[in-house]
């Protein structure tokens, strides 16, 4: 079990919210600099576990479009499992298309439960070749998150 280091309440709240804890057997090496800032988001937004099954994390930012480009929006999904949050899929979209008809669309998406791993224009991937990605791409984007380029939002 990986528990996340404790992160402040935000406007210096009493109450402590408590912590995601992460099951530690996952299909992909998911770092814990990502556990860490999914942690931190949920504080941010004043959520407790309690009674959740499900977290939605969108990250987005603010300035991506198809003409001008920007950063990519991610969506992460955790599913809670005998008291554990296991990761259910990460997925990141772009716009494809004509500018004047783009449309967002998954560019990679990595199944955990299923270990089904997929890559636009490439189509299905092995395990082997989805560990290789997910790392570069799970690095590219916590540093994407430190630079401050997303709005975050988190559901249930």
């Amino acid at each position: 079990v990986f528990t996340c280091p404790r992160v402040s309440p935000p406007n210096n709240q009493s109450e402590v919210i408590m912590t995601i804890p992460f099951a530690g057997d996952f299909a992909l090496p998911v770092s814990q600099a990502l556990m860490s800032i999914l942690d931190q988001e949920l504080v941010r937004s004043g959520m407790v576990l309690k009674g959740k099954s499900s977290l939605v994390f969108n990250f987005r930012d603010p300035d991506y479009g198809p003409v001008r480009g920007g950063f990519h929006p991610v969506e992460i999904r955790l599913l809670k499992r005998k008291d554990q949050w296991q990761f259910d899929y990460v997925t990141d979209f772009s716009y494809q298309g004509p500018e004047d008809m783009a449309e967002l669309v998954k560019e990679i998406d990595f199944n955990f439960l299923s270990e089904e791993y997929y890559l636009l224009r490439y189509g299905q991937m092995g395990p082997a070749s989805a560990r290789d990605l997910y790392t570069m791409w799970e690095s590219n984007f916590v540093s994407y998150y430190q630079m401050g380029v997303f709005t975050v939002s988190v559901a249930a």
